[in-house]
């Protein structure tokens, strides 16, 4: 009976571990949009000032954030403003969950509006339609 050498048997048994050896994929995380809140403005003649807060901030980078809106006179307006409408971009980074305010110079009657954030995987997130009629005192 001829034996085999360790060297061999080493070899033989290094060739079957790599050869069971399977590559795993790291699950990517699960991508999280952030949630924006659309916050009543506050009308002035002649600037108006917009808030919005974000409830969660994902975890998709945030490469913008603001109002979308469409202003004028009631009957006149865009019934659900998106980003192709009249955009009022903030200014503050979107990093925490605190109160965001914008000001505008321009003066309306009634406007249909709501907070938006663009996503750095190009999708927009919007938050609740509101609607701001004036009211002659």
């Amino acid at each position: 009976m001829k034996i085999i050498p360790f060297r061999v048997i080493t070899m033989l048994a290094l060739m079957l571990f790599v050869a069971s050896c399977t590559d795993h994929e790291v699950p990517e995380p699960e991508k999280v949009p952030a949630k924006i809140k659309t916050l009543p403005l506050k009308h002035g003649v002649p600037i108006a000032t917009f808030y919005v807060q974000f409830e969660d901030l994902g975890n998709i980078p945030i490469v913008e954030y603001g109002v979308v809106m469409s202003t004028g006179v009631a009957g006149y307006l865009v019934a659900l403003p998106t980003v192709a409408d009249e955009v009022l971009i903030f200014s503050e980074p979107a990093n925490n969950l605190d109160k965001k305010t914008q000001t505008q110079n321009k003066t309306f009657a009634d406007a249909n509006y709501r907070a938006y954030a663009k996503l750095s995987d190009g999708t927009v997130v919007y938050g609740e339609l509101l609607k701001f009629r004036f009211e002659p005192g």
